[in-house]
């Protein structure tokens, strides 16, 4: 539930209101509800608990979203009076759970409950650390203790992370106190780990910084350390193979990241640090930087790190040319090791959320005197920097996604989220890449680039249609790169074995609620499978994978792609036949004289092969082309399957009728998109030792069955014969087909009382019909893909046929004409604006083939 936080409005309030009931409504601590307070809090840290793997950010959000002030400036009494018991409360559990510690005398560390406690108050104290301001005292000896577990040392963490926001609130804390505690941090930063190490430098910078001014203290301890470094890069320099270097390296690496956080926390460029003879700035990064480039790995990723400390507090050093090159390098080339490059975008995420905290402070402060404040003296330089320094790595940070390794793609994307959370570049740059990452395989980095996208969405309606198609391209490349086989296509589908669903159907669900967007979009992705395509025929694959099963909702959403589909495959199908016509030579040879060629000779296989010139590159392009076509009339016959349409409504479909077709739809289970033929053929490739005839007789094979493809979708006029012509228009009619039972041309029609048609009739061919003289369907052929476009056959194209016809064979307007023209509008309103239904209407009553 508590994940829910950050959902659309409507939950976000519920998923308030139900904690704020549950939890966060005061109660009297004496008599009956002292034991229920108690259970409350045990519950709060148990969950707390539970969010230590997926993080505490939901937790945090709930507590802001309770404490924060409304619109008037003034906070939930109720909420902050159940936090101040709550915390009272903790505090007490913490000094019980020790005592029981002591007198059990069990000796084996800090105990789970300890440290959930902590981390619970920890949690507090980031929102509102107002509420531990009295305890400081009480917490501050758990400084001493020793570790023997790693609980106990996350239990330093907490305390020192407390007190770092507690201290500066405290109201004039004794000498003594805060002598104590920078005694107990200096020993610490000494002793311990990386962990222990950053929160105690930490919160000493904020006890010197703003309460004690002990920076002689601070001065010291930085002296110490970096003439260690100083002495050792000496050493280096002199004689990269010392022993003693080797001997001491962990000093070397402990030096390197404390130098880079006492960094981080003081300017020792400062006055209060004293005069200084040089710039201790440059000096320390002219340290660092020689590190990064010492040949152990360990060492260079330490420099790097406290590199990464130092450039937060001096931010100029990121816009230098040696800084530039080095993150550049370190965030393109694939020879980098991956923790060198994640601690690169760790370093960025870390500026960045640096930067957020001090705009929140700055803004904070601002308000306190934002009547007295004039903007035009203010003269802020530094917010400015964050944005000029995101622009000069966005790209690259960018880019870095663009990996194997998830670390480093989740690390690309916390730098990302931070930068559109700042607003520091126009977040219709990041679109693209954000829509990539909603298809990658981890679902934390799905979930969190998803919500980015919402939030843009939300805030900037139109910026996500305009970069689809490109986002779509771009989750191919990751989804190629990330590909387990890569002699296998990369498919489009996530859970093929379960619930399938399109890798981009977020995208889908986004773009859905407005209909110019997504027909933009789909015919967008249709367009790619045209005779100008120029993406490979693998990518097709993935484009039709998620066109199949992308999350439709209403009719018009498939039907729309159904009628696209007819459109494309009839015009590309048509260019891409006779650019193959057009690329054989027109003449042939007969007996040593030239000969023009008849039409029977283009179907036949060995007049083709011998035909073809000796380049033959331009036939081997275009039946790759034509493959996007096959591919299109399988995903056509998918759709039908999935959705339960028939010939027939697919016929009567107009783009136009939004309502009539406004429909919900529902998935039939089980129907699976498989493209074997196109799966086989990329899964073939090319045979680089096949003969020249072998290659030749494979494309005239080709093209051979994707012309007899064609013509099944859309049969030829052929020539009538004398007796049928009239003195008007010539009557149009269907390809003689031979009669699949055998025998006889089906080219014969009769209307409904049995007399042939005749004299200025339009004969009408309707495949659909079933009334007596309509002519029978041929049957399918034996081949899978010739049996999927036999399906497939259109109103579109016996219309387009039609027109054709009449316009090739008329000889002038006449009555005749414009009256069976008049019939034929009406037949196609009739159609258009009939009945629902799936049957179709008998020839009997349809007057086109009454006269």
């Amino acid at each position: 539930m508590i994940r829910r936080v950050n959902d659309e409005e409507g939950i976000k309030k519920l998923v308030n209101e139900v904690f704020q009931s549950m939890w966060f409504t005061a109660v009297s601590t004496r008599g009956k509800d002292a034991p229920k307070l108690l259970q409350k809090v045990v519950n709060v840290t148990e969950v707390v608990a539970a969010c230590k793997d997926t993080g505490y950010e939901f937790f945090e959000q709930l507590l802001e979203n309770l404490l924060k002030k409304d619109e008037d400036g003034n906070f939930n009494k109720g909420a902050l009076i159940a936090c101040e018991q709550m915390v009272d409360c903790l505090v007490e559990h913490v000094l019980r759970i020790e005592e029981k510690s002591v007198e059990s005398n069990e000796g084996k560390g800090c105990s789970s409950r300890l440290v959930s406690c902590l981390s619970t108050l920890y949690l507090f104290s980031k929102i509102k650390a107002d509420l531990m301001v009295h305890h400081a005292t009480t917490l501050q000896p758990y400084l001493d203790i020793k570790c023997s577990t790693q609980g106990d040392y996350w239990v330093l963490h907490y305390v020192a992370r407390i007190l770092e926001m507690v201290v500066p609130l405290m109201d004039h804390p004794s000498e003594s106190f805060l002598a104590q505690l920078e005694e107990d941090m200096m020993k610490l930063i000494l002793k311990h780990g990386m962990m222990v190490l950053q929160s105690c430098v930490s919160c000493l910078g904020a006890v010197v910084n703003c309460v004690s001014n002990n920076y002689p203290l601070v001065k010291d301890c930085f002296q110490k350390f970096f003439g260690v470094l100083c002495k050792l890069m000496a050493d280096h320099k002199d004689n990269p193979e010392n022993p003693t270097l080797q001997n001491r390296k962990p000093t070397l690496l402990r030096s390197l990241f404390t130098v880079g956080l006492l960094c981080k926390h003081f300017d020792f460029d400062a006055k209060e640090m004293g005069d200084a003879k040089y710039s201790v700035r440059d000096k320390v990064f002219d340290v660092l930087y020689y590190f990064i480039h010492h040949e152990d790995e360990e060492v260079q990723h330490k420099a790097l790190t406290g590199m990464g400390f130092t450039v937060v507090r001096h931010y100029e050093l990121m816009m230098g040319k040696m800084m530039k090159e080095l993150y550049n390098h370190f965030l393109n080339d694939e020879t980098v090791p991956i923790r060198m490059r994640c601690q690169v975008l760790k370093n960025l995420t870390m500026y960045l959320t640096e930067e957020e905290v001090r705009m929140q402070k700055a803004d904070a402060e601002w308000k306190k005197h934002a009547k007295e404040e004039d903007l035009k003296e203010m003269g802020d330089v530094q917010s400015g920097m964050a944005s000029t320094i995101t622009q000069i790595y966005l790209k690259q940070v960018l880019e870095a996604f663009f990996h194997q390794n998830a670390q480093i793609r989740m690390a690309a994307l916390s730098v990302i989220v931070l930068v559109l959370r700042q607003g520091l570049v126009h977040p219709v740059q990041c679109v693209p890449y954000l829509l990539s990452m909603g298809t990658d395989p981890e679902a934390a980095i799905r979930i969190k680039a998803d919500q980015q996208l919402q939030d843009i969405e939300k805030k900037y309606p139109g910026f996500i249609h305009m970069k689809a198609l490109q986002g779509i391209k771009l989750s191919y490349r990751i989804q190629k790169l990330l590909q387990d086989d890569p002699t296998r296509p990369v498919r489009g589908i996530r859970s093929p074995d379960e619930n399938t669903q399109s890798l981009n159907s977020y995208l889908y669900t986004v773009l859905r609620g407005n209909r110019s967007h997504r027909r933009a979009i789909l015919t967008s992705l249709l367009n790619q499978f045209d005779d100008s395509a120029t993406i490979s025929l693998a990518e097709q694959v993935y484009l039709a994978d998620n066109l199949a099963y992308f999350p439709y909702q209403t009719q018009d959403e498939s039907l729309f792609i159904i009628h696209q589909i007819d459109l494309i495959v009839s015009v590309s199908g048509s260019n891409l036949l006779q650019s193959f016509k057009e690329a054989l030579p027109q003449i042939k040879q007969v007996e040593g004289e030239p000969q023009l060629i008849d039409d029977d000779d283009e179907d036949d296989p060995d007049l083709l092969i011998e035909r073809m010139p000796a380049d033959i590159t331009p036939f081997k392009e275009i039946c790759q082309l034509s493959q996007g076509c096959i591919l299109l009339l399988v995903l056509k016959q998918h759709l039908k399957d999935m959705y339960g349409y028939t010939d027939s409504k697919i016929h009567r479909y107009s783009p136009a009728e939004i309502k009539t077709y406004d429909k919900p739809v529902n998935r039939r289970p089980g129907v699976k998109f498989n493209p074997e033929h196109t799966i086989k053929l990329l899964a073939q490739g090319s045979p680089e030792n096949s003969s020249e005839n072998d290659k030749k007789l494979k494309i005239v094979e080709d093209y051979l069955e994707f012309k007899e493809l064609m013509l099944n979708i859309d049969p030829p006029d052929e020539d009538e014969s004398e007796d049928n012509k009239s003195t008007g228009r010539q009557t149009p009619t269907p390809g003689r087909q031979k009669n699949p039972e055998g025998g006889g041309d089906a080219t014969e029609n009769k209307t409904g009382d049995g007399d042939g048609v005749q004299g200025d009739v339009i004969e009408i061919h309707d495949e659909n019909s079933t009334g007596a003289g309509a002519a029978p369907p041929p049957k399918p052929h034996s081949t899978p893909i010739k049996t999927t476009i036999h399906l497939k056959s259109s109103r579109h194209f016996n219309s387009e046929k039609k027109k054709k016809s009449r316009s090739r064979h008329s000889s002038g307007p006449s009555s005749a004409s414009k009256v069976h023209s008049s019939a034929k509008k009406k037949k196609k309103r009739k159609k258009r604006y009939g009945s629902d239904s799936d049957d179709d209407y008998s020839s009997d009553n349809d007057p086109d083939f009454v006269l």
